[in-house]
């Protein structure tokens, strides 16, 4: 623009120099050798304002080549993170489906406690792993060193025993309903038990730290028992999260999207993930600091429901996270 400016200029004040300064006294005196001289001028003055232009749009065809590659290669990059991203999450979706584990139960059958073996798949896995830890705080406070089915299948049939005698006397009804309730306690006195037993608690590893510590080693103790079944889940998810993360940092794509459509990706994998599993994620980030500080920044807690958790308080174990009731999601 500032060329053809420049060019418009120059013609102009030539003109007016050839032709009103001085040269002739009127347009009806021009002759053909001033016409001359001032076609050559005009032409020596235009030449390398002619070449400075070409050079001009020559620098700006090799500047815009240049953003044209590099966008280019922004969005093959971009497209290379995409396909990698959905192959992660295939991935991850089939290895929840593989998730499996053996665990052993204490039922009651009839006056007796049986132990079976149980086997839960797939997603079942993060609802009965939950269950086992609300067991396990349960049992926290218990020691079940001693523990020993015959013996307490004995003690319980002693004391059906005794309820059966003082039965055949006649008892007030409320005499009846404490001795039932007796029994009741002493079942449950032995579960507790059996799960210490099952997940050799020592009471003492609890005593003297806060809550949030307490849960952080009761998970542990479940983690260790199910190692195997959970161990490749949690860190193929954290390694999608941190490839996102990563990705976010990286020199090329850092400036080609912004930080919203980032969390959006991980907001796609979060509608891959049950409540158990989100909950599952949550006490299992209380143990991995590390993994509960990058999904804390992408967000990932925010919508997990309060009732899901198995403390009314646990919420409060992780800063900067948005833990609602169902009712207020519902409202909201």
């Amino acid at each position: 623009m500032i060329l053809i400016i420049g060019a418009i200029l120059y013609i102009l004040v030539l003109a007016c120099i050839y032709f009103l300064g001085g040269y002739h006294l009127g347009w009806q005196n021009i002759d053909l050798p001033t016409t001359n001289n001032f076609l050559m001028e005009l032409g020596a003055g235009l030449t390398p304002l002619i070449a400075s232009a070409s050079i001009w749009l020559l620098f700006r065809t090799l500047k815009d080549q240049q953003l044209e590659i590099k966008h280019n290669n922004l969005r093959f990059e971009i497209q290379q993170f995409e396909s990698k991203f959905f192959q992660l999450l295939k991935f991850q979706s089939e290895t929840k489906k593989a998730l499996s584990f053996n665990y052993k139960a204490l039922i009651k059958d009839g006056n007796e406690l049986r132990i079976v073996n149980k086997n839960v798949s797939s997603q079942n896995v993060f609802k009965c792993a939950i269950h086992e830890l609300r067991k396990i705080a349960e049992s926290s406070s218990v020691n079940g060193a001693d523990f020993n089915l015959k013996d307490t299948n004995e003690d319980l049939e002693n004391i059906c025993r005794e309820i059966n005698e003082r039965n055949s006397e006649e008892l007030i009804p409320d005499d009846r309903i404490d001795l039932e309730h007796q029994l009741n306690l002493k079942k449950t006195e032995y579960t507790f038990a059996f799960y210490a037993y099952n997940y050799e608690i020592d009471p003492m590893h609890f005593d003297g730290i806060s809550e949030a510590n307490k849960w952080r080693r009761l998970y542990a103790v479940l983690f260790r028992k199910y190692f195997d079944c959970f161990s490749a889940y949690f860190n193929h998810f954290y390694s999608i999260v941190k490839y996102i993360d990563t990705s976010k940092n990286s020199f090329h794509v850092k400036n080609s999207i912004d930080n919203e459509r980032w969390v959006e990706y991980v907001s796609i994998l979060k509608s891959q993930i049950s409540q158990n599993e989100l909950t599952m994620l949550f006490y299992h980030s209380l143990l991995y600091e590390t993994h509960g500080q990058l999904y804390r920044e992408y967000g990932l807690f925010n919508g997990l429901i309060k009732e899901k958790l198995i403390g009314p308080n646990h919420s409060s174990f992780m800063d900067g996270v948005k833990i609602q009731k169902i009712m207020e999601l519902v409202k909201a």
